[in-house]
């Protein structure tokens, strides 16, 4: 069983690694040579989207006869322009959105997220 650190690592590396071929194959078919040069772009000029905070959908029953919050995260593909010099390019994340949203959860609280 993961835990919740490992769960949001191994999410978040999914999505950058997802992130990361899209834009390569976008940028490879729209620029004429194949190649793009990084140090052409001007860095840092893009607002950083502020997740939404998910909301559990209801309780489900957990060990020892608990009810724990029951997070439903779809994971959906979207458009997205990563980079105002760039054609927008396909991506997957949670909710259509990366990062996905934000899952609030206090230390020594189990919740279940599917």
């Amino acid at each position: 069983m993961l835990t919740r650190r490992e769960f949001l690592a191994a999410g978040l590396a999914a999505t950058g690694g997802l992130l990361v071929n899209r834009l390569a194959a976008q940028v490879t078919q729209t620029v004429p040579s194949g190649r793009l040069n990084v140090h052409q772009l001007q860095p840092f000029i893009e607002v950083l989207p502020t997740p939404g905070i998910a909301r559990p959908q209801g309780l489900r029953a957990g060990p020892a006869g608990t009810r724990l919050p029951h997070y439903r995260l779809a994971m959906r593909e979207f458009v997205a322009k990563v980079h105002r010099d760039l054609p927008p390019t396909r991506m997957w994340g949670y909710e259509g959105i990366s990062p996905g949203p934000t899952i609030e959860a206090s230390v020594g609280e189990p919740l279940e997220v599917e």
